[in-house]
């Protein structure tokens, strides 16, 4: 009896940890970070896509502002989606920059997933909890160091901003007429 209790125990184990984990389902299809330059950098914009497709523009092993491409793993790709589910990225209230800063980077992140899109902009100033939109940015933002690239002669269309915002135009700026006093 103990034997057959033994063998039954052995055979179960032995089928449950040869059962395969299922494909993540992973709903985000593509998200391109820019990191805009500060004085000393001029930056870099990367796309990563779902079919693990990583692109690059920016300085690379001694190339002075190149477009760059190369493959992600599935696991980095597991790993980017499940960072951004953790932030909650769909709901994440994100934090306002008012800060005016002449030499520091920024940051221009679109999400897109679903037929929906997000678009995050952060200036990299202070530390923010291990979990924010800017700890996912500084990571992606660095991840170029760890991808094969090869260097490619066409260009790269990318929607995030690649240098700074687009600031308004001089003629769109409307400030309302004073406010006439009746004495």
């Amino acid at each position: 009896m103990l034997r057959r209790y033994l063998i039954n125990l052995l055979l179960f184990l032995l089928l449950t940890a040869c059962h395969k984990n299922p494909a993540k389902n992973n709903v985000i299809t593509t998200i391109e970070l820019s990191r805009l330059g500060s004085w000393q950098d001029f930056g870099a914009t990367i796309s990563i896509d779902s079919s693990l497709v990583y692109q690059y523009w920016g300085d690379y092993k001694g190339i002075k502002q190149g477009f760059f491409k190369g493959r992600v793993s599935r696991s980095f790709w597991d790993t980017l989606n499940s960072k951004l589910e953790r932030v909650k990225f769909k709901t994440y209230i994100p934090l306002e920059d008012h800060v005016l800063c002449q030499d520091c980077t920024g940051y221009d992140l679109i999400i897109y997933w679903n037929n929906h899109k997000r678009r995050f902009g952060r200036i990299n100033l202070f530390d923010i909890k291990p979990d924010s939109i800017l700890t996912f940015m500084r990571w992606v933002d660095r991840s170029y160091k760890n991808i094969a690239l090869k260097q490619i002669k066409d260009s790269i269309k990318f929607e995030v901003y690649t240098h700074e915002p687009p600031k308004p135009r001089i003629n769109s700026i409307k400030f309302p007429p004073p406010e006439k006093s009746n004495k």
